[in-house]
């Protein structure tokens, strides 16, 4: 072995190193930022007057808003000189919202929950376009080999960062009173900090690095890219062949387990909030017990991954999640909901890993960001879609029926992770 490949292997190891420390950084402080605020939007919802109407369009006009901006953003980007500078100014926008949701409570009452919907709205905007340009990102950081592991410990750590986050708001609202002015000024404190913790966020994912080999390959596509129109350019990678076409079957299945994910969505929140009196203290015991669960998760099924491969055990970790709304609706009061939230918590946390996981490994190297960014919009339709779905089902028999319903729809989804396992098996 020559020094000159001896000296590569040790620089290819110390940027391996560094992007692992970097990435773990981005998601702790990504994650302190997102638990200052997002558990409590629904709480914050209600507390400025808004019904379970508003609770359902927030979690659904996201996905229109993502459905008409997600490619055209990620276009943009993927023709961008510097990547990584413009997904940096896809989150600080992002972020910037939140700050702005601070400024609710000034506007008239009347018209204050449905302008929170719209700020919430108007977020996911920025926020679409660069969480989606970051999971392609994290294939241009880590190579197959190392995603699996960089992606869970990731997970494990920014657990603990919203476990500690937990415990802090726990005292918090022990010690505050609980009144409807004390709260909503907590919160707007709370979304101040947020973005303050998001600049930290920023600033550590700007330190990642891309490999080496995948810089030159990204420029060059880049090159070929510059010269399509946005028209063309969808046109092309919609376009199933031997290249994509695993992908397109990966995709197929995530959407309809998507659909039977998301509409749960507002009917968990509502279950907890209208049907057994949830306080932001039970909210915060909930994170808890999620929190030190999925810590364990993520080790775990990093584990099974490394074993058993990512398309035999997103198939299990997602037939785990289609219990949780079976488990919510047999759930009559928040203790024996809190004991729930083990099992939630364990399967939730290999849904999380996995599913990034084999998207990553069943998208085409060959402009990864796209094809991520066509999954994201799908799911994004379902999004839009699904929790109006959920509510249909609540307001025409019961929040129990449409909770068991929904059940049904996530393990749809998870038989047709298993029916493709199978066939990749036996193509093998």
């Amino acid at each position: 072995m020559t020094n000159l490949s001896i000296k590569d292997m040790k620089k290819s190891k110390n940027v391996r190193e560094k992007n692992l420390r970097n990435f773990i950084l981005y998601g702790i402080f990504l994650t302190i930022s997102m638990n200052l605020f997002n558990p409590f939007i629904g709480k914050y919802l209600y507390r400025l007057g808004g019904t379970d109407y508003h609770i359902t369009l927030y979690k659904s006009l996201p996905g229109i808003i993502a459905v008409i901006t997600t490619l055209p953003g990620l276009f943009f980007i993927n023709r961008s000189k510097n990547k990584k500078k413009m997904m940096m100014r896809f989150i600080f926008a992002s972020r910037f919202i939140v700050f702005l949701m601070a400024a609710i409570p000034f506007l008239p009452k009347e018209v204050q929950p449905i302008s929170l919907v719209i700020i919430i709205t108007l977020r996911y905007l920025p926020e679409s376009i660069g969480n989606t340009a970051v999971q392609s990102f994290t294939g241009d950081v880590f190579n197959n080999k190392d995603r699996a592991t960089a992606i869970s410990s990731k997970n494990r750590y920014s657990v603990i960062a919203q476990l500690a986050v937990s415990m802090v708001m726990l005292v918090l609202l022990r010690i505050l009173p609980d009144d409807g002015k004390t709260m909503i000024l907590l919160y707007q404190v709370l979304f101040c900090i947020s973005f303050g913790i998001a600049i930290f966020e920023i600033i550590s994912f700007s330190n990642l690095k891309e490999l080496e080999n995948n810089e030159e390959f990204n420029n060059s596509n880049l090159n070929n890219n510059n010269r399509m129109s946005l028209k063309a350019f969808i046109r092309t990678y919609l376009k199933v062949d031997n290249k994509n076409r695993n992908f397109y079957i990966f995709a197929v299945c995530s959407l309809i387990f998507h659909f039977g994910w998301q509409m749960g969505w507002p009917l968990f929140e509502i279950y907890q909030l209208k049907f057994l009196g949830a306080t932001e203290i039970w909210l915060i015991v909930f994170g808890v017990i999620s929190s030190v669960v999925m810590f364990f998760g993520y080790k775990f099924w990093n584990k099974q991954i490394h074993i058993h491969g990512n398309n035999r055990i997103i198939a299990i970790a997602t037939c785990g999640m289609a219990a949780t709304p079976a488990l919510f609706a047999l759930s009559r009061n928040l203790y024996v909901l809190a004991g729930a939230n083990i099992i939630t918590g364990f399967f939730t946390s290999g849904t999380v890993t996995v599913i990034l996981s084999t998207m990553l490994e069943a998208a085409p190297e060959e402009n990864r960001l796209i094809y991520i960014g066509i999954h994201a919009t799908l799911t994004s339709i379902t999004l839009a879609i699904a929790p109006h779905i959920g509510n249909f089902f609540y307001d025409t028999f019961s929040i129990y029926i449409a909770l068991f319903i929904c059940s049904g729809f996530r393990l749809i989804g998870s038989l047709s992770f298993f029916i493709r396992n199978k066939n990749m098996s036996n193509a093998d």
